[in-house]
Order: C-alpha cells, then sequence, then structure tokens
C-alpha cells in the first residue's frame, strides 16, 4: 500500500525535474540552433573543396537530410541541386534519391498526392541498393501514416490504414536487424496492428530509446509515440513524462517540425499541471517554431489549442483581478 501510494508521487516529482530540464533547454534554444547551423556550415564549406560529382550528390544529401526537421526552404533547395546535378551527370540512383527526399518533405507539408506521384515514378528494382529500398517503403509508410491521420476516421481512412501497415512490413524487412530504428519500426508494427499489442509496443519503443543519444531526431520520435502508447492506456504521469523527453530532445537537436511541446502546452490546459502562463509559453514557441519550419499543418494545429489556452490564460487573469477588486472593496470597507 505504501508503494502504491508513493509510486505517483515519485511520477510527479520526476516530472516537474522534467519540466525544469525542458526550460533549460529553452533558455538554451539559440545556442542549440547555433550548433546546428555550425554543423551544416562546415559541410557546405567542405562542398566547395569537392570536384567529383559523386562526392557533391553525397554532401548536397547530407544538406537536404540535416536541413530535414529544421528548416523545409532550406532542405528543398539542396534537393533540387541534387537533382540537377544527378541529372546532368546522369546518375540514375542519386536522382531517385533526391526524389524520395522530395517526397518526404511534401508528406510534412500535407502534399500527399503530389508526394504518391513521385513514389510511383521511382519504384524500386531488384538491383537497387537494399538501403534505398528500405527508404522507398518507410517514405510509403509514413505517407499513408499521415494521410491516414489527416482523414481522421472517415471512409478513406481504413485503406490508408491497411497501406500504412503493409509498407511497414516491407520497410522491417530490409531494415538493418537490431539496431534502434529497427526496433522503433517494430514497435510501430504492433501499435498499428489490427490487434495491437500494447506491452510488446513499449517494450521496443524503449529499446530504441535506450540506444539513441538523448539530442537525436529518433530519440525524440520515440519518446513521442511512447507518450501516445501512454495516453492510450490513460496513464497520465506516464504520458506526460514521456511528453516533456520528446519535447527537451526537440529542442536540443534543434528540430522545428515537432509536436510534443505543443502537446505538452495542451496537457497543462487540461490538466492544470502547471500554469497557464506556461502552456501560453510553449504554445507560443510551437507557432514560432512552425513558421520557422513553414509548416502549414502544424500552424493550423496549433492555431486551434492556442484558441483554447488563450481563452482559458484570459479567463483566469479576469477571475483573478475580480478576486483582487473583491479583496480591495473587503479591505475599504474593514478600513472605514
Amino acid at each position: 500500500i505504501v508503494l502504491l501510494i508513493l509510486l505517483p508521487l515519485c511520477a510527479k516529482a520526476d516530472n516537474s525535474q522534467l519540466y525544469k530540464q525542458l526550460d533549460a533547454a529553452i533558455e538554451k534554444r539559440a545556442h542549440y540552433v547555433e550548433v546546428k547551423e555550425k554543423s551544416l556550415n562546415d559541410i557546405k564549406q567542405g562542398a566547395k573543396y569537392v570536384t567529383s560529382n559523386e562526392d557533391k550528390l553525397k554532401l548536397y544529401e547530407q544538406l537536404a537530410n540535416g536541413y530535414k526537421a529544421y528548416e523545409y526552404d532550406s532542405a528543398m533547395t539542396y534537393i533540387k541541386k541534387g537533382l540537377v546535378l544527378a541529372q546532368k551527370s546522369n546518375n540514375i540512383l542519386y536522382h531517385k534519391r533526391f526524389q524520395l527526399s522530395q517526397t518526404s518533405l511534401l508528406i510534412t507539408r500535407g502534399f500527399y498526392a503530389e508526394a504518391k506521384n513521385i513514389m510511383q515514378k521511382i519504384e524500386p528494382k531488384e538491383e537497387d541498393p537494399l538501403d534505398y529500398q528500405f527508404q522507398y517503403y518507410y517514405t510509403l509508410y509514413g505517407l499513408y501514416n499521415n494521410w491516414s491521420t489527416y482523414c481522421e476516421n472517415n471512409e478513406f481512412s481504413k485503406n490508408y490504414n491497411q497501406q500504412k501497415v503493409k509498407y511497414l512490413k516491407k520497410a522491417i524487412e530490409l531494415s538493418p536487424k537490431k539496431d534502434a530504428f529497427y526496433y522503433y519500426l517494430m514497435g510501430e508494427l504492433y501499435y498499428f496492428s489490427n490487434y495491437p499489442n500494447y506491452n510488446k509496443t513499449i517494450q521496443y519503443y524503449k529499446k530504441a530509446l535506450s540506444m539513441e543519444k538523448a539530442n537525436s531526431r529518433l530519440h525524440a520520435m520515440t519518446a513521442f509515440a511512447l507518450s501516445e502508447i501512454y495516453q492510450k492506456a490513460n496513464n497520465l504521469a506516464l504520458m506526460e513524462h514521456y511528453l516533456l523527453v520528446a519535447a527537451i530532445s526537440d529542442i536540443t537537436s534543434a528540430i522545428k517540425e515537432n509536436v510534443a511541446l505543443q502537446n505538452i502546452a495542451l496537457f497543462i490546459y487540461k490538466h492544470k499541471t502547471r500554469s497557464l502562463n506556461k502552456a501560453q509559453e510553449y504554445i507560443n514557441l510551437s507557432l514560432e517554431d512552425a513558421y520557422t519550419y513553414k509548416s502549414r499543418l502544424r500552424r493550423i494545429e496549433i492555431s486551434s489549442k492556442l484558441q483554447l489556452i488563450t481563452n482559458a490564460y484570459t479567463d483566469d487573469i479576469k477571475t483573478t483581478n475580480r478576486l483582487l477588486n473583491i479583496a480591495l472593496l473587503v479591505i475599504i470597507l474593514l478600513l472605514l
């Protein structure tokens, strides 16, 4: 009985510590962006001294991947440079790789039909490298995953969900076994199967999380996935815990295409775990990131949440002011 009483208190204390870590990371946001920019600028400087087309294509791909979840326009710029150079040098494989990267970016902006059209033109062949085949099917999985989420359980969702699981299985077959990404994909498979197994899902996600650095994109994705599992299980303390872990990872890796921070703001609004002032701060930062990345979908998502939080924050201020006015009136009456 004592243990059962103490466990929620420990979880709450742990989350309080994570809020402190999150606020500390937010204070250092400019530093993490500076580190990211320096890393990307180093690659750009290296590209100046590269003469072979093959090496230039590799560097363009590195830059496109580096900017992918950080700055949409820059990522697309290097993808287009790669497409032009690959076509000019008649490098068919790299041309397909850059088209695949272009598709991934279009998915983040909600251009699903356009992404699907490109995917149909670059279907992998048996002679293509395994890593290309893997990325192709993983991208298709991402396309149908986003598309089904966008549909919000309408008449098209069932088909998109079936396609999603089909391509996820193909990606897992081609994935390097026993690395963090493989365990993450296995967690996704158990989560999205017809009969979800949450214990297996959590087991695989936690394995992936333990193998990844805390400031990586995959670490943030896995922590966010765990928060969704615990939300389904109605375990709010652990849901909040992993949302905070995901948000800290997003900030320390300077990821601008993110969801965790806005969900923390909404969590605070719903469960009053922190002041509404803090929720307002987090949702505004999320909106700033969405504008920096130029994510139309994220801006739409955040706008609805922002309205809820802003209204609640305004009501909170009105209530406080009303109480202050009553207190002032009582003091005046007492003085009289």
